[in-house]
């Protein structure tokens, strides 16, 4: 019986990875701004006053305003290091196992661009990487569970300058997202497009900047995915979830070498469709400020989220309530969800500190270079112990015309 339950657990397990980066800050599954060249070392906290094109045209596109130049071209890359451990008594495995997950080292490029039509029109576009979970436990069972998802974003944006304090944007996100999953051979790479949107307004008081953003669910429809009865493959909806994001910024009106910005970001996955299953809502507070003295800008950040576990699983993860195992069907269990929740849906890091610095090569050309740790991510799910962190690393250049 035991045994028939690990079966069970790992191909559940292996089909709930999906949405938009366990490669992502301390945001759940979502990226956020967490990553972008200059705006990461400032722990994401870009939706009032952003630092670089990428958080202007993927964070609250009212931003887009606030370019000083015709033209603003940035092309970077983030490198991240997670770092995932397991330990489980052999409860649902029939066999205790201690292991870390082999999916440890993702490179992600990020591109954006912004230009200026007008004294109060501006379009901007970009290309990222917007969300991903990986985890590979391959060496730790003879079930060799492995699941890799990366969601690729391409965002078109545009913002109007109402009045000289008030700016209004939108955005439209169109999705990609490749979902491999990996058991025993049975395993396939599946893709799925969606889209979302996204609203936003910026108001200037004078010493700060208030800014407020909506971002619509983005429903990823994979098909096929995983067998929940002898030859029957069900396919499996997943939601990345709406956010609401309020924050207030200092303008150089206060003090034109400091930059101090605080971000209030709220995520419903509770209403996400297969997310909610395994995580309740969170809120983020993200703070960062920016320095700058002559050519060079320096940055800190911290982001601190509330717990994003669901603590009252049910029996079944989306629509999934069953899976085929061994030419039967069997029904999926609260600790069954449980395990699925320690093993492979773990990004649980509760805390985010970042660095970063900028350096203005010519008039036209500064480079930006973030680093950050996520952490906090101890806990004991059910029977099965996890201890969860990331390592990033990033550079991006930006091009002003």
């Amino acid at each position: 019986m035991n045994q028939l339950r690990l079966v069970l657990a790992t191909p559940l397990a292996l089909v709930l990875v999906s949405g938009e980066a366990a490669f992502a800050g301390n945001f759940g599954s979502d990226l956020n701004l967490t990553l972008t060249p200059a705006t990461g070392g400032m722990a994401g906290a870009g939706y009032v006053r952003p630092q670089d094109p990428v958080a202007s045209v993927f964070g609250n596109p009212a931003t887009l305003t606030q370019g000083e130049n015709s033209t603003r071209f940035t092309f970077g890359a983030a490198l991240l290091d997670v770092s995932a451990h397991a330990g489980h008594d052999g409860t649902i495995t029939g066999t205790p196992f201690d292991a870390n997950s082999d999916a440890r080292n993702y490179l992600l490029p990020t591109i954006a661009v912004h230009h200026r039509l007008s004294d109060q029109l501006v379009l901007g576009g970009g290309l990222q990487v917007v969300s991903g979970l990986g985890s590979d436990f391959r060496a730790a069972t003879a079930l060799a569970p492995q699941v890799e998802l990366v969601v690729f974003g391409a965002n078109a944006a545009a913002a109007y300058q109402v009045t000289p304090n008030l700016s209004v944007g939108t955005s439209v996100t169109v999705a990609f997202g490749l979902l491999e999953v990996g058991l025993l051979r049975n395993t396939a790479l599946t893709h799925s497009f969606g889209v979302r949107g996204s609203v936003g307004a910026t108001y200037n008081l004078g010493p700060v900047i208030l800014g407020a953003s909506y971002t619509s669910p983005l429903v990823l429809n994979f098909d096929r995915v995983t067998e929940t009865a002898p030859g029957v493959f069900t396919d499996l909806r997943v939601e990345q979830p709406q956010d609401v994001v309020i924050g207030i910024a200092t303008t150089p009106a206060l003090h034109p070498d400091w930059v101090i910005e605080a971000d209030l970001i709220w995520k419903n996955w509770a209403s996400a469709e297969t997310y909610k299953d395994l995580w309740r809502n969170q809120t983020i507070v993200a703070l960062g400020t920016q320095h700058t003295s002559g050519a060079w800008k320096t940055r800190l950040g911290f982001s601190y989220s509330t717990d994003l576990q669901k603590k009252d699983v049910g029996s079944s993860i989306g629509n999934l309530s069953s899976l085929a195992v061994g030419g039967a069907t069997v029904p999926i269990s609260p600790p069954l969800v449980q395990f699925v929740q320690a093993t492979l849906t773990q990004p649980y890091w509760r805390q985010q500190v970042s660095a970063g610095v900028g350096y203005a090569l010519s008039r036209t050309v500064q480079l930006d270079a973030q680093i950050g740790y996520a952490f906090d991510g101890k806990r004991t799910i059910g029977t099965t112990r996890v201890d969860v962190k990331e390592l990033q690393a990033g550079i991006g250049f930006t091009w002003n015309f």
